[in-house]
């Protein structure tokens, strides 16, 4: 058994197993599905293939790469316990491809260390052999009736056991069955980090907060996860009411959810896209500063223009407000409600202009900014009998 276990893995190994993988499958932490490989094969393919046998032989470190993001599925509609959710692993392709390696080697000596009851999850044969087996089991002890054969019935209800296995005894059953590949099987899994992701965003803030205490944000131990969700719920700031009101103006939903990402930081402006060294993050109108939200949206003199042009005065746009989120908090208290809705569509408009200048060269002037949004605004409320 071990001499066939125990062989050198090659490249074939590899892009077998790589070609088991479905090409939609959702990516893992690192954002690459299968078909990005697929598609650049040319050009990585050998690399990919050099990192799954360094892996495989031990050259390179498996915690590389066995990092997953765990989605939790809500099972119902408001969910209050964690066995309401049904956790997705999502983990990176090149995860998956040494896993499948490992047990595409595995699969023709598994009839050798599973007992012939395993019927589920098994090659060759079939789950419902064991309805077969039960339903004759049954009849077998009704007809023998009240005789001295008799016996009784017991249903038991069996969780899964890879939610509460040890991997100390994985490794104990592996060794018993003289296996000698247990390290390499371990790697995969027993040093598994995750990455939570939910729905809900208080149970995500705990999770993560937890798993930061150690100077690893969102990273944790499958071995400490048990314990940790066994903790009472820690208290959840509660968000602030700029969000409510958000959700409750008339804007579309395309500017709504512009002006969520935008005080969140989550669009790739300049300082982002300096962060990760894929430019130099200066702003495309100035060429002279490095853009952020608050640049992009107010102080490029692009931006300025077109929001004095619109009716706003130098006091507020002049505020010391360096966040997005509290400059646009400072404008819902302090502007009209219909300003401070044009405010909101025309930041929209400012980045779209901005994305069209870059992309495409296409230069749109302050007052065609204000026009456009004034439109949108307009029609957009009268659509949906607000005026």
């Amino acid at each position: 058994m071990n001499h066939s276990l125990l062989q050198p893995f090659t490249p074939e190994d590899v892009i077998a197993a790589f070609h088991d993988i479905g090409t939609r499958k959702a990516p893992g932490i690192d954002g690459f599905p299968s078909s990005f490989f697929r598609l650049h094969w040319e050009t990585i393919g050998s690399e990919f293939i050099q990192l799954c046998l360094a892996l495989l032989d031990g050259s390179a470190d498996m915690a590389q790469v066995n990092r997953t993001v765990i989605v939790l599925i809500p099972k119902v509609t408001n969910p209050e316990f964690m066995r309401q959710f049904c956790p997705i692993n999502l983990r990176t392709v090149i995860y998956k491809t040494v896993s499948k390696v490992l047990v595409n080697r595995m699969k023709p000596l598994l009839s050798q260390c599973i007992s012939p009851n395993q019927s589920a999850f098994f090659a060759g044969r079939n789950i419902t052999d064991n309805i077969l087996l039960a339903h004759e089991i049954v009849h077998s002890l009704t007809s023998v009736g009240t005789g001295p054969y008799r016996g009784a019935a017991f249903k038991l209800d069996i969780e899964k056991t890879f939610d509460t296995v040890e991997w100390n005894f994985v490794h104990d059953v592996m060794l018993r069955m003289g296996l000698l590949m247990d390290g390499l099987i371990l790697s995969c899994v027993v040093f598994l980090r995750f990455l939570f992701q939910s729905e809900l965003m208080a149970l995500s803030t705990l999770l993560n907060a937890d798993c930061s205490q150690g100077g690893l944000i969102g990273l944790c131990a499958i071995c400490s996860a048990y314990s940790f969700l066994q903790r009472p719920p820690a208290p959840i700031n509660r968000p602030p009411k700029f969000w409510k009101l958000l959700a409750s103006l008339y804007l579309p939903p395309k500017v709504r959810v512009f002006v969520w990402r935008a005080a969140h930081h989550a669009l790739p402006m300049g300082d982002r896209l300096l962060q990760a060294q894929l430019s130099t993050g200066l702003c495309p109108f100035c060429l002279n500063v490095v853009e952020t939200p608050t640049h992009a949206l107010r102080d490029c003199p692009h931006a300025w223009h077109t929001l004095l042009l619109a009716g706003f005065d130098t006091t507020f746009l002049g505020s010391s407000l360096t966040n997005v989120r509290e400059w646009l908090e400072l404008g819902s208290t302090t502007l009209p409600a219909d300003l401070f809705l044009l405010l909101l569509v025309l930041s929209w408009n400012i980045w779209n202009s901005r994305n069209d200048f870059v992309h495409n060269s296409h230069f749109q002037p302050p007052w065609l900014l204000v026009l456009n949004s004034e439109t949108l605004l307009r029609d957009y409320l009268c659509h949906n009998s607000v005026i």
